[in-house]
């Protein structure tokens, strides 16, 4: 009989230890894995918006100054580059403003 129960204690503990690895594994390893997900379709996003918005940019770039004909020639050349720039930080401040911080 001696031999039986250390088999079956033997069995006993191998279920304990497959359970606490599978335990730790489901804890630790699946929140990883999904917050690697939630970061990588938040920087994909990051750069798709960014690139969109260097084309409005640029967008309004060349609006301001078709438009502008020649009242903008000499001295004056910088400003629609400046109203662009004023424009670009005015929308990074305002999305920033709307950024809220969240938890993985």
């Amino acid at each position: 009989m001696g031999l039986f129960s250390d088999i079956r204690q033997a069995e006993e503990s191998s279920d304990v230890v497959d359970t606490i690895v599978g335990y730790a594994k489901q804890e630790t390893l699946e929140p990883l894995k999904g917050a690697g997900r939630w970061v990588l379709v938040g920087s994909i996003a990051a750069v798709f918006v960014s690139i969109g918005m260097v084309l409005v940019l640029l967008g309004a770039l060349r609006l301001l100054v078709d438009l502008s004909g020649n009242a903008f020639d000499g001295g004056w050349s910088f400003v629609p580059y400046m109203v662009t720039f004023v424009l670009g930080a005015l929308i990074v401040l305002v999305t920033l403003s709307r950024v809220k911080k969240r938890t993985l």
